[in-house]
């Protein structure tokens, strides 16, 4: 649901580790990861940066998954994709 959910809302983005089955790794194609953090979070939604983990892409965002609905997800990935539209670049 995860991948289907990226894949419709964020195209641009590149998602990884969903094998792991708990979390997956979110790369976007631009925009500055704290401000990207910050308005995720005012928007309801809490991503883990990929810095906070040492030292990867940038921007890069951990996502937990294990714990939501499909449902959930669905609305977690809509709400980001439309929180970060002004800050990630044209495709």
């Amino acid at each position: 649901m995860l991948v289907a959910a990226v894949r419709r809302y964020l195209p641009a983005a590149r998602i990884t580790g969903i094998a792991a089955g708990l979390h997956a790794v979110l790369v976007l194609p631009g925009g500055d990861e704290a401000t990207l953090t910050a308005t995720a979070r005012a928007a309801g939604v809490t991503v883990l940066p990929l810095r906070r983990f040492g030292s990867g892409p940038s921007p890069g965002f951990v996502l937990g998954y294990a714990h939501l609905t499909p449902d959930d997800v669905t609305a977690a990935v809509a709400t980001l994709a439309a929180a970060w539209r002004p800050f990630l670049p044209r495709a």
